[in-house]
């Protein structure tokens, strides 16, 4: 009797890309889960790769740290001292002030937290902290609601470097610290997968910050010039895609797509400027001559003329209007509104009066 032994092997799924884990659904990112992913979806906020280029709307600056005598009313300021008094009162129906002490020098100023007692088991005497927020004068002492706290490390003989907050557009069942910290989790987590569009030797040239470090600076900026960097970075990319895009564009519009040709012979144009009541300027003519080459070639024309009021633009108009009738063409002179419409429509009667060119109004009040 032979014994046969069996094997059985787990099969493991594949890595995934780079692109596939960017577009991780937001539920699975740290942080959320099913309940919060609902709020952020709203907020087209559905991958990964989605919550990395969603970007703060503003900042809240607490880098304006200042010695208690130099606080000013209702501005957003950030103050180091020292705990000197911890209390807590209740003021009955379950609810309580906590009062924090804090000295800096020979000067004191009160922090209070209404309803949230458990803040008091997070303060003790001595230790240092940063609060930030709006102080009022209260009774010869400043006060601060509900400030911003960061506790020091006791160890760290250096100042701590205050922060720019980032402020986002939320929604309801969104608040800031919660996207804050999804946001911080996604940095974290996926930033490195991020591809950089342009070489070292690119970002060198023009002076632009990687992508990575961008990312992370246009989220939560170390300071305000590395803030201004990331957001240079971003507009300069987007201005170079969309500059891209546009001579793609036009390359796809000169190699592909075809026109027919509508040459301007000289009978036509003789025909044409018979019709104006008076002589063309030389910068009509230079424009209706650039208009008709373009109009001459197999591709479509795509050409801007611009004037100031009153420069005649509208009989520039009008020639390439006729010069594709002249070949049995239509051709359309399209308005914003129905009464600059009728009031063009009237302008070419008045000006084709003696030709055999049929015109008809097209407007939104037709059946």
């Amino acid at each position: 009797m032979t014994d046969v032994s069996t094997t059985t092997r787990l099969q493991t799924s594949p890595a995934k890309s780079r692109a596939e884990l960017l577009a991780t659904p937001v539920q699975f990112l740290k942080g959320v889960g099913p309940d919060r992913a609902a709020p952020l979806q709203r907020m087209g906020l559905r991958t990964a790769a989605d919550v990395l280029f969603n970007f703060p709307r503003d900042y809240q600056d607490l880098t304006d740290l200042r010695p208690i005598e130099s606080l000013e009313e209702d501005k957003l300021q950030t103050v180091r001292a020292t705990v000197d008094e911890i209390e807590i009162r209740n003021t009955g129906m379950g609810r309580s002030i906590l009062g924090v002490l804090l000295r800096q020098d020979s000067r004191f100023l009160r922090a209070l937290w209404f309803n949230m007692p458990f803040m008091a088991e997070k303060f003790r005497q001595g230790q240092e902290v940063l609060l930030s927020g709006k102080p009022k004068l209260k009774g010869g002492r400043w006060e601060m609601s509900h400030p911003r706290t960061q506790w020091l490390d006791p160890d760290d003989a250096d100042q701590p470097a205050t922060q720019l907050l980032p402020v986002y557009s939320l929604t309801e069942g969104v608040k800031q610290a919660s996207l804050r910290h999804i946001v911080r989790q996604a940095l974290d987590n996926y930033t490195d997968l991020l591809d950089e569009a342009f070489t070292e030797a690119f970002l060198t040239e023009h002076k632009l910050s990687p992508i990575r470090t961008a990312l992370r600076e246009i989220h939560f900026p170390t300071n305000k010039e590395n803030l201004q960097l990331a957001r240079r970075r971003f507009i300069y990319q987007e201005m170079f895609v969309l500059q891209l895009a546009m001579a793609l564009r036009r390359n796809l519009q000169e190699t592909r797509r075809q026109a027919p040709p509508l040459e301007p012979t000289a009978k036509i144009d003789a025909r044409i400027t018979r019709l104006f009541p008076f002589e063309l300027t030389a910068a009509q003519r230079q424009a209706i001559d650039e208009i008709a080459a373009d109009m001459a070639r197999p591709i479509p024309m795509n050409r801007l003329l611009q004037g100031d009021v009153g420069c005649g633009k509208t009989i520039v108009a009008v020639y390439a209007m006729l010069l594709a009738a002249a070949h049995g063409s239509q051709a359309a002179l399209m308005a914003p509104t129905e009464v600059l419409a009728r009031q063009h429509l009237r302008t070419l009667q008045k000006l084709l009066t003696s030709s055999r060119v049929r015109l008809a109004l097209l407007s939104g009040s037709l059946s």
